[in-house]
């Protein structure tokens, strides 16, 4: 295929793309990214199926990138229907630092509460008790190096680290669970959300409110919304049973983090189109490893082109801070969002 893409190129160069244009077409999402090599950049191209009339469905793209039809409208897949939702809330409030033991671990007030898919049933909610942070900032940051840092370089001698690390996410995992669902009226509650798989969907949410009675002493105030926001920055997807983590299998469990809303916000009327710019970074310092900026662009862009007349996109063309000796960012380039086939 390649030796079949050179020629192409070539009788291309001595006709001219508008005579000759050259297309690839990607059959079932294919990467493109080995046909840099040959063209100057990422290459226009044609996404095809391989089932049953995809290349018949894909015909009216193919000849918009041929140039010999205009694009047409490609309306948008219908959304999926929503399941109903079971609605586990665990609600915080009053939140502190518990310093017992030389440790330093974030707590709050709390109560469980059922909010069951079903409107015709009412809601169920525990007696109030007490949740103390069960993992402190050591175990954070091991979590955080291996999300964030070991993903990037793994292998080598800090692989015994890692091992540790995914050890210890069941243990971590467990005592979230103990601490948010204690023995009691928690687990009473518990019992009308814990459903077998194929009833409504589940979410679990954790709503956490710093906020103090007014005049309250400032610095007061600022410990517990510290402390609130060390309450929402627990790993909470890490819940597990003792069975399994939540978040897995058959009926995994969404999670959501809130906060209390103190105003009445009218819902925004948005009026095409929608103006969008695109601004894509590229960093030159050579203690950055390099960015392939088309990773967030090009589904955007490609997102965009399924909605013309609805979207108007700017490219930032130059997109960079003035510094000595560079004049500052260009002026947008605007793009219609009518597509000429995916980029």
């Amino acid at each position: 295929m390649g030796r079949e893409l050179t020629i192409a190129l070539e009788i291309q160069k001595q006709r001219g793309r508008d005579k000759f244009p050259v297309v690839p077409l990607a059959v079932d999402d294919t990467r493109l990214g080995v046909l840099e090599q040959f063209f100057d950049g990422q290459p226009l191209y044609v996404p095809v199926s391989s089932r049953a009339g995809g290349v018949v469905e894909a015909l009216t793209a193919i000849f918009a990138a041929l140039g010999t039809e205009l694009p047409a409208y490609r309306a948008p897949a219908p959304p999926a229907a929503q399941r109903p939702l079971d609605d586990l809330i665990l609600e915080l409030s009053h939140p502190d630092f518990n310093t017992a033991g030389g440790k330093r671990r974030a707590r709050a007030e709390a109560k469980l509460v059922y909010r069951p898919a079903d409107p015709q049933r009412r809601r169920v909610e525990s007696d109030p008790f007490v949740v103390t942070a069960p993992l402190g900032a050591i175990e954070l940051n091991e979590l955080r190096w291996y999300l964030e840092e070991y993903a990037v370089w793994p292998g080598g001698y800090v692989d015994q680290r890692a091992r540790k690390v995914e050890q210890d996410l069941a243990a971590w995992g467990e005592a979230l669970y103990q601490h948010a669902v204690p023995s009691g009226s928690p687990r009473d509650v518990l019992a009308g959300w814990s459903k077998p798989d194929g009833q409504p969907a589940r979410r679990f949410s954790v709503q956490v409110d710093g906020r103090l009675p007014a005049g309250t002493d400032p610095a007061q105030c600022n410990l517990a919304r510290e402390a609130a926001t060390a309450l929402l920055a627990l790993p909470w997807e890490l819940l597990r049973d003792g069975g399994r983590f939540l978040f897995q299998g058959n009926g995994a469990v969404r999670v959501r983090r809130r906060l209390p809303n103190t105003r009445d916000l009218e819902v925004a009327v948005v009026r095409p189109p929608i103006r969008v710019l695109l601004v894509t970074a590229r960093p030159e310092d050579e203690a950055c490893r390099y960015l392939d900026h088309r990773a967030s662009a090009e589904p955007l862009v490609r997102a965009m082109e399924n909605l013309p007349g609805l979207v108007e996109l700017d490219l930032l063309q130059t997109a960079h801070l003035p510094s000595p000796g560079r004049p500052a960012a260009g002026a947008p380039t605007r793009r219609p969002a009518v597509p000429r086939g995916p980029l």
